[in-house]
């Protein structure tokens, strides 16, 4: 009997998401945006911590951190940030225009649940 009832009360758990009832394209836009927000936040976290860590190593005369080198390396680093959105982008468009516009409605989505 226990069964029962926590089987139908999952049932209208699972019937009250609203993300169950939509597509493929903005199931796979929903996770894609929920991902990079968060694996965003965790990355720039981490790189927050080793710039950290090089200035005040670099404020106690341990190394010295050439400022051309450093905007070189950020700069390169946006750009693989951008070659990876293009192909993200690239690769959605193959759904169609309305897979496509749904798959970007699931981003925005996942980039405001994320």
């Amino acid at each position: 009997m226990e069964n029962n009832a926590t089987a139908s009360s999952m049932k209208e758990i699972l019937s009250e998401l609203p993300y169950l009832d939509m597509g493929a394209g903005f199931t796979i836009g929903l996770v894609l945006g929920y991902f990079l927000k968060k694996s965003l936040k965790v990355l720039m976290l981490l790189a927050g911590a080793i710039v950290a860590l090089l200035f005040g190593l670099e404020q106690i005369d341990v190394i010295h951190i050439e400022q051309s080198q450093l905007q070189h390396t950020v700069a390169e680093s946006t750009g693989w940030f951008k070659s990876g959105l293009a192909y993200m982008k690239e690769r959605v468009s193959r759904f169609g225009a309305a897979g496509s516009g749904s798959a970007v409605a699931g981003f925005l989505v996942g980039l405001k649940m994320g």
